[in-house]
């Protein structure tokens, strides 16, 4: 929150061109960057091998940086935290980052709320990255339009993941047959496993679909 916008962004790049300076945390969340500066500032964390976390939420990351995104989260070997939230990835932005997801081996937590990744193409990426994220422990979705069908997308590829271990979903309009549709994948996922996927589905009761696919007289 110190208002650094694109030019302290840019400035930032130093870090990672250094041979003194080995950053392993970075948060820069509510400093009005611009899509184009995170790009930059993305594409210079590809082969950083030293970063473990790093912060870029509320930002106004758009398509550029969602590419650059993508790419980074497909090269890099030591990032296992990122927090993308409350920017404006949606369309082929998003996309690039869903699908770069099922080729990461070492994210552990990634949160994605508040974007638009409940867009057909974005979404249909996204359920299919999760069914190859084996060691991710928690992805937040939240709050990103995410429908009935999208929610059926994602339950037919978590179905064959039992390692992972929580998806927020929460503020999603999915409606009781998503959430039904959810549940019934998390507990096939968790089968032969101590425990299923946990799954956070909190303000996600409304939406539209068909109301004879939920019971209320089932647990």
């Amino acid at each position: 929150s110190n208002n650094l916008r694109d030019g302290g962004c840019l400035a930032l790049l130093a870090l990672f061109s250094s041979e003194r300076i080995k950053l392993q945390h970075l948060s820069i969340n509510k400093n009005a960057i611009g899509d184009k500066a995170l790009a930059k500032l993305a594409k210079a964390i590809e082969d950083d091998r030293n970063l473990l976390s790093l912060d870029i939420s509320e930002n106004r990351a758009e398509t550029n940086a969602g590419i650059a995104l993508g790419q980074m989260i497909r090269e890099n070997v030591s990032l296992t935290y990122l927090d993308c939230s409350s920017n404006m990835l949606r369309g082929s932005g998003a996309q690039a980052v869903a699908e770069a997801l099922g080729d990461n081996d070492v994210m552990l937590e990634l949160n994605l709320a508040w974007n638009g990744f409940g867009d057909q193409g974005p979404c249909g990426a996204l359920a299919s990255s999760i069914e190859r994220c084996f060691n991710l422990k928690v992805l937040n979705i939240g709050y990103n339009r995410i429908n009935l069908r999208g929610a059926t997308a994602l339950a037919g590829h978590l179905e064959n993941n039992g390692n992972i271990g929580t998806i927020i979903l929460d503020g999603n309009p999915i409606g009781m047959a998503g959430i039904r549709v959810l549940m019934k994948a998390a507990k096939k996922a968790g089968e032969n496993k101590d425990f299923p996927p946990e799954l956070s589905l909190h303000n996600c009761e409304k939406g539209t679909g068909l109301k004879s696919a939920f019971d209320p007289q089932e647990p």
